[in-house]
């Protein structure tokens, strides 16, 4: 696996595969060429897969260990990630997202957001297994909204 990056600065995969953030108040997460598995440990994730087929690790006990907002909300300082550059949606193979600790049935779109040059937003929000509501966004590149095959509960 390829080194990606970790609030500008390089960072190699563990030994598992996965390039891992800091912590803290911000993870600003970006991938190689190569695919990649990144995932955040801060209260607000950046995520920015670059090419390959990438996969975002959504994590229930970071996202509620930092603090992060919660509640339903479509606004951007009360989401806990956000994915810049989703590819594939919607179709076989492309990006992934990765809900650890997260309750299977509780995916919920939001939103649908303005379409620009760079995608369409979409904002969602999640449920942890304890009850707690998270909100994220995806930028998805193709305009498309995450489907069955986009995303996977661990």
């Amino acid at each position: 696996m390829a080194d990606g990056k970790v609030d500008g600065v390089t960072a190699s995969p563990d030994q598992y595969g996965i390039i891992q953030g800091n912590g803290g108040a911000v993870d600003k997460l970006a991938g190689s060429s190569s695919n990649d598995m990144l995932q955040g440990h801060a209260a607000f994730n950046q995520y920015y897969g670059g090419a390959g087929d990438d996969t975002f690790k959504l994590v229930a006990k970071f996202a509620n260990a930092e603090g992060t907002h919660q509640g339903v909300s479509t606004v951007f300082a009360d989401q806990f990630a956000y994915i810049t550059d989703f590819q594939g949606a919607g179709v076989s193979g492309g990006d992934f997202v990765n809900f650890t600790g997260f309750d299977a049935s509780s995916l919920e779109l939001t939103k649908v957001g303005g379409t620009n040059a760079s995608g369409t937003m979409y904002y969602y929000n999640v449920t942890d297994l304890q009850g707690h509501v998270f909100n994220f966004q995806v930028n998805s590149v193709n305009g498309a909204a995450l489907g069955a095959g986009d995303f996977g509960f661990y």
